[in-house]
């Protein structure tokens, strides 16, 4: 053992690493028994010349036991000692040092958790929290041989762990829906928004349940189609969709699906009945009739956006309807 650490004194002497690897040597080596974990960790940090590792090991066995202060939310340090920490030569490395880095993923994770949560409970601005989240979660799934280390909930967190992608998107619809005033919208998408994020990130597995199941669906369906398509039109009638009427969300899923393959033309002109209805209900119906009508496969589905259109208007339309047809076969 004393030639170990001899050994490991004069390579850490002739390292450029700068102090940190002096430090690291000094608390494991002099301010602390000398044992086989010691010297583990000394061999294999000098042998790897990497400063950001000695920085890391060091800060790990030195907050072990203590809480950390985070200044960077995706901590850049760890994510990259993870990657180090990945080559087959540190082996011996991650065995020692598996308490004191899960101690630190776990404490992170967990302040990161109620960092989301509180802005998302409070109707804070949650984008720049949830993207840095979204890093952090993204450098532990593709450290695989962190895998068997982490805990069963996080580890199945990290397996299911949402895309940047998918966070931009849920973002970019927040923002669509917020500026949707057309045939008298209410704004209740923005909250299915902030719960499907907390879910993807902080409350793993709650719209799973029997009565948040139509949300889930509604947000995966509109997220997919904001995904595949850039067309500003097409986005505007999904979100009109999404939280615009006081229908089944299996309709509506159903909608955003078609939304996909229906022509432009459709699109456009379904946008121009929306704009015009709170001017002209009457003239809207008629309109968005006559346009069923003429594109025939996507008459039986969207049917009911007509009736829907119909039932919140309580004048000479409605009236005539209820006097004279079926509702069903208005037609």
């Amino acid at each position: 053992m004393l030639d170990r650490l001899l050994e490991a004194l004069d390579t850490t002497c002739q390292t450029d690493l700068n102090e940190t690897t002096l430090r690291l040597f000094t608390n494991f080596c002099v301010t602390r028994p000398i044992d086989e974990e010691a010297l583990i960790f000394v061999e294999n940090v000098t042998q790897i010349e990497d400063t950001s590792l000695s920085a890391m090991v060091l800060q790990i066995v030195e907050v072990h036991g203590s809480s950390i202060h985070m200044d960077g939310l995706s901590q850049p340090w760890l994510l990259h000692s993870l990657q180090v920490l990945g080559r087959v030569c540190c082996q011996d490395l991650r065995e020692v040092l598996a308490p004191y880095l899960m101690n630190s993923i776990s404490q992170c994770v967990q302040e990161l958790h109620a960092l989301v949560q509180k802005r998302i409970n409070s109707d804070m601005a949650w984008y720049n929290t949830a993207t840095e989240f979204q890093a952090f979660g993204k450098g532990l799934q593709e450290a695989l041989w962190l895998r068997p280390l982490l805990d069963a909930s996080l580890k199945a967190s990290i397996e299911a762990w949402p895309t940047v992608e998918f966070i931009q998107i849920l973002h970019a619809i927040r923002l669509g829906s917020q500026t949707m005033t057309t045939a008298g919208i209410t704004n209740c998408l923005a909250n299915q928004i902030d719960s499907c994020c907390m879910d993807c990130l902080v409350v793993r597995g709650d719209l799973d349940q029997p009565t948040n199941q139509p949300t889930k669906h509604l947000i995966e369906g509109l997220a997919h189609l904001w995904q595949h398509t850039p067309d500003v039109d097409h986005r505007a009638l999904s979100l009109w969709i999404a939280q615009g009427l006081d229908i089944s969300s299996d309709f509506r899923c159903r909608c955003l699906t078609q939304l996909l393959t229906v022509p432009l033309g459709f699109v456009h002109d379904f946008l121009q009945v929306l704009e015009s209805y709170d001017e002209n209900a009457d003239a809207a119906c008629i309109a968005l009739a006559r346009l069923l009508v003429s594109t025939p496969k996507v008459l039986a589905d969207w049917r009911p956006v007509l009736l829907h259109m119909i039932a919140k208007h309580d004048l000479t339309l409605t009236e005539y309807a209820l006097t004279h047809l079926k509702a069903q076969r208005w037609l």
